[in-house]
């Protein structure tokens, strides 16, 4: 690889080599990954960070960990240098030149060099390769460019029980209703546009996780499941038995009745719900049955709080102002399990002027209701309150606005 290829770039605590970004930008001035020998996105860095929060936050020994598409190796390194409970990590890209990278940057950071094994296979490969020697891990990361669902069910069926597969997706469009057919196909989930799409795809996507899951007798509960940018973050905890496969099938995934007209939604347990929809309470139009998706909470609280504990003395992590205002938000929504909804949305379609977020919050609480504010739109709403009196707050509020 020539010199002036890559340039030398520091993240977290490790020194890596990184594709020169003035090589591979548009013509907008961008930088675009792809176009690079080897994948790296700085615009992942949260990402990456969020994975050193997890793994402390847990508190558990990591035995073995396996990065399993590591493109230069910056996560699984920095796992190594920023984890203390971890013995060895195995960080893996089938693509040779990646390989290659992989070892020239651990050289960089001899003090994760003595836990560090870099391989280069395909990354199922990796996996049964893991579980074959013994070796099965404590962590495994899935993070490829594009969809993670052809990795899913080598990740959840090497961890061993107890342990943690973390997912990344940036295929947001089809997971978020976009292109139903391609979610149809991709995820076994039927989904559409909705005002609560970045919502939507990451509960299509923890319900995929589910479901792939339950064919070994296995289920997974989300320790943080989040939206950020143009991606989405999972970290799953794995665990065995089929009886418990089978309760969080009955409790934990099921589908979203929705109202295409007005917006109308509501959420419905089990996987066993037949087809179709019903007719909308609000406005008398047809139903759509959105799913199966994941309808249970998407975090662990005692997580969320250690990671943000953490989030305050890690000092090191770039982004953890940003991953601190997810995770606060998250703490205050993630006992109310029904989609948000977004004020203008529902504003637009009363044809009434759209009130302030915080008036509508206050005179839903005014009510009796919860409600809080979300991070994922500036003006999504999280709220256990029926669809009728969200209506009547917005209408009431916008009218009397106009």
């Amino acid at each position: 690889m020539a010199d002036e290829e890559f340039v030398i770039r520091r993240e977290g605590l490790a020194r890596v080599l990184v594709p020169n970004p003035e090589l591979y930008r548009r013509s907008d001035g961008s930088y675009e990954p792809a176009w690079a020998p080897v994948f790296y996105n700085p615009a992942m860095v949260s990402n990456r960070d969020s994975t050193i929060l997890i793994l402390n936050a847990v508190g558990t020994r990591f035995r073995v960990v396996a990065d399993s598409l590591a493109g230069t190796g910056v996560r699984g390194i920095r796992i190594a240098l920023e984890v203390p409970a971890v013995d060895k990590v195995f960080i893996n890209d089938i693509d040779p030149r990646a390989h290659q990278l992989i070892k020239m940057n651990v050289e960089l950071n001899p003090d994760a060099k003595l836990r560090v094994v870099a391989t280069r296979m395909d990354a199922n490969e990796l996996h049964g390769m893991l579980r074959r020697i013994g070796m099965r891990p404590d962590y495994v990361d899935v993070d490829p460019y594009g969809s993670p669902a052809p990795f899913t069910f080598t990740a959840l069926y090497t961890v061993r029980i107890g342990g943690i597969v973390g997912f990344t997706a940036t295929d947001l469009a089809p997971l978020g209703g976009k292109y139903p057919l391609k979610s149809l196909r991709r995820y076994h989930s039927y989904v559409m546009k909705t005002d609560f799409g970045k919502e939507l795809a990451i509960r299509n996507l923890l319900g995929f996780i589910a479901r792939t899951a339950g064919i070994i007798d296995r289920a997974v509960e989300p320790l943080l499941a989040y939206q950020h940018r143009h991606y989405i973050r999972i970290f799953v905890r794995v665990y065995s038995g089929a009886k418990r496969s089978l309760e969080m099938f009955s409790r934990k995934i099921g589908y979203i009745e929705y109202c295409p007209r007005c917006g109308f939604r509501r959420v419905v347990q089990g996987i066993t719900t037949p087809s179709g929809g019903g007719r909308c309470p609000i406005c008398g139009a047809r139903t759509v049955l959105l799913g199966p998706l994941w309808v249970s909470n998407l975090a662990d609280r005692d997580v969320v709080d250690k990671s943000l504990s953490l989030a305050e003395k890690l000092e090191w992590l770039s982004s953890r102002e940003e991953l601190k205002i997810i995770l606060e938000s998250i703490k205050r929504e993630d006992a109310i399990e029904v989609p948000y909804f977004r004020v203008s949305k529902v504003a637009s379609y009363l044809k009434v002027n759209m009130p302030k977020v915080t008036q509508v919050i206050e005179c839903l609480r005014d009510m009796g209701f919860s409600a809080v504010r979300s991070y994922m739109e500036p003006d999504a709403v999280r709220s256990d309150a029926d669809y009728r009196s969200i209506n009547k707050c917005i209408e009431e509020l916008g009218k009397r606005g106009s």
